[in-house]
């Protein structure tokens, strides 16, 4: 596998040298040397031990490359690969992303990237933890794509409020309180409020609220929170551990937590 490459110093040079020399008509060891960062001595060693192993061969005044170091070339090249493509799908890393512009940009300048609101906007001449050029020219509140990305957006994930509501077998919204409901839901500072099941949605309706989300609101309210906004979700037992659930485990392996707090419209639930 490709990680044997990276853990195995020999078998790592080995794949330079013959890259190197796979790539460039080589008469002289010091110029490899200094491709390779070995020594002269060191590189005048490996290419013995690859001769006698066929992966090389002196022809005339130069080294060339065999079947058999090709074919060692493009299997350890083809590994790498593979666990450069699984590495960078895990860390969920990405080479280009479209922003909203915010200042005038003209194709190929420098931009900062920041998360405002939970969207992604692009600054011409200011300066962010992450930084990209812009492929295109666009104006303000255009949309442009960015490539070149360097660095991580430095973000803050939001807060998810919970608010639990009694399940239909406990009474539903007729066993709730509007006016307190509508008092919580008030004084709940937030960015977007959903529902995750019907009694939420109907408890909603009641204290005259249209809430932003109610399909897939795990799945969105957790992507909110990851974006720096803060979410109220209203919903029953069952479904707000569904919820607790799933963000914990985004929590796993995330660099920094969503927090989370849980409270309940109707006391002793």
């Amino acid at each position: 596998m490709g990680i044997e490459l990276l853990r195995n110093i020999r078998l790592s040079t080995k794949i330079l040298l013959l890259l190197e020399i796979h790539s460039k008509h080589h008469t002289r060891l010091k110029p490899l040397a200094e491709k390779v960062g070995i020594t002269i001595q060191g590189v005048s060693e490996y290419i013995k031990l690859m001769t006698k192993e066929g992966l090389i061969q002196v022809v005339g005044d130069g080294y060339r490359i065999t079947p058999k170091g090709v074919q060692l070339l493009h299997d350890n090249i083809q590994q790498l690969k593979s666990f450069v493509d699984n590495a960078v799908e895990q860390l969920n890393l990405i080479t280009t992303c479209v922003a909203i512009a915010m200042t005038p940009l003209k194709k190929g300048e420098r931009v900062g990237l920041f998360m405002e609101k939970g969207l992604l906007r692009a600054y011409g001449g200011r300066k962010s933890p992450s930084m990209g050029v812009a492929i295109q020219d666009a104006t303000p509140g255009e949309d442009v794509a960015i490539k070149n990305l360097e660095g991580i957006i430095d973000l803050e994930p939001g807060m998810i409020t919970i608010l639990e509501v009694p399940a239909h077998d406990k009474g539903g919204t007729r066993a709730v309180k509007l006016d307190r409901v509508k008092k919580m839901v008030e004084e709940i500072k937030c960015d977007r409020i959903g529902a995750m099941d019907i009694v939420s949605l109907v408890l909603l309706e009641k204290i005259g609220v249209t809430p932003d989300f109610d399909l897939q609101p795990v799945g969105v309210s957790i992507e909110g929170a990851q974006k720096g906004l803060n979410i109220l979700v209203l919903g029953t037992e069952d479904s707000i551990n569904n919820l607790i659930t799933t963000i914990e485990q985004a929590n796993l392996n995330a660099p920094k937590q969503i927090r989370y707090r849980v409270l309940r419209v109707v006391e002793n639930l």
